[in-house]
């Protein structure tokens, strides 16, 4: 069964050529991975990222914005995604009467057909598990 997971989101930054981002990534879920807890400086060197970066992520001062994309995705249970009937649904909606912005944060759809818009509203809430208005 196909499924999103955090490595299709993150080469997602790397195929779109966000390479120091996709860099950024790998590099703090490395650090974050460590077995030892060494002093940074010890290998810094394994990584393409400043020791002071190195050091606010290892502080939880700062995170890479792919790896705050991917959080928020984990604490609403999307990830790992599997699709289903429901988003192949909305998926074949955004072809037909939707349109879907270039940084894929944000979709919508255009109909005359009111009925439809709330069916579509009703299945994004239940699938997405999205909060009421």
């Amino acid at each position: 069964m196909f499924c999103v997971t955090e490595n299709d989101i993150l080469n997602v930054y790397k195929e779109e050529g966000k390479l120091k981002e996709y860099e950024y990534c790998k590099d703090y879920l490395k650090l974050m991975k460590r077995e030892k807890i060494k002093p940074l400086t010890e290998d810094s060197n394994k990584f393409n990222v400043k020791y002071n970066s190195l050091l606010r992520w290892k502080n939880k001062i700062r995170t890479p914005y792919g790896i705050k994309c991917i959080n928020f995705l984990k604490e609403r249970n999307l990830l790992p995604y599997y699709p289903n009937k429901v988003t192949s649904r909305i998926v074949g909606f955004l072809h037909g009467d939707g349109y879907l912005f270039n940084s894929l944060l944000y979709f919508g759809f255009v109909s005359k057909n009111k009925k439809i818009l709330l069916k579509l509203k009703k299945m994004l809430r239940k699938s997405l598990r999205l909060r009421r208005d």
